[in-house]
């Protein structure tokens, strides 16, 4: 036979891992080049290991890029790393009379004969959470005979900024109370539980009437 031509020759192995190895596919123990061409198929074991680490590096380009979603909308929420503020919060008494003139006007025409004197409706609901609980406060005032920045002062848990609160009672803590444990704190004689609850009764079908 006359010398091995690579360039003439050519023949294609698919061998099995192990037996591709022990061919020395790519070279002879010589040094010289092999006239055989072998396609080695990696073994089942180690594919899933590779298709594993690939899986791997996905789920950490998931991880950081929803950090990073996150990283942004903490940024977009009041610049602040706090989740709390990523939560959007709902419009305090004052606020929900200030964006409906409509609604402030009906509404303080509706609880005039409940209003403190020369007190406006917008004044009065200062520091309140909800319009709602504002109105339920004006009742219980008004029907138990509370001095409202005695009960204000209980159920919000700040101080009045204006009015005579001197022989106030202030909450525990100066924390804010519910409407009926307020009650309960400046008007024990009477049942608490029934009277918040007949307010804020009466406060939600204002607040209906005058949205209507």
């Amino acid at each position: 036979m006359g010398e091995y031509q690579p360039a003439k020759v050519s023949k294609f192995y698919s061998l099995q891992w192990p037996t591709c190895r022990k061919a020395n596919c790519l070279a002879n123990a010589n040094g010289k080049s092999s006239p055989f061409t072998c396609a080695c198929s990696r073994p089942v074991g180690q594919r899933l290991l590779s298709e594993g680490v690939n899986m791997k590096k996905r789920w950490i380009i998931a991880v950081l890029t929803a950090a990073l979603v996150l990283l942004v909308a903490a940024k977009a929420a009041a610049q602040s790393y706090n989740p709390i503020h990523w939560i959007k919060k709902s419009p305090t008494a004052s606020e929900q009379l200030a964006a409906n003139g409509e609604l402030s006007k009906k509404l303080a025409s509706q609880l005039q004969a409940l209003l403190p004197p020369r007190t406006k409706l917008e004044d009065a609901c200062t520091a309140f959470r909800q319009l709602s609980e504002c109105v339920a406060t004006l009742y219980v005032s008004h029907n138990l005979k509370i001095r409202f920045n005695c009960l204000k002062w209980n159920v919000t848990g700040v101080q009045p900024g204006s009015g005579n609160v001197s022989s106030c009672s202030a909450p525990d803590g100066e924390k804010a109370l519910s409407l009926a444990r307020a009650i309960r704190t400046l008007k024990p004689e009477v049942d608490a539980k029934a009277e918040a609850k007949n307010a804020e009764k009466r406060a939600q079908e204002d607040i209906k009437d005058a949205s209507s």
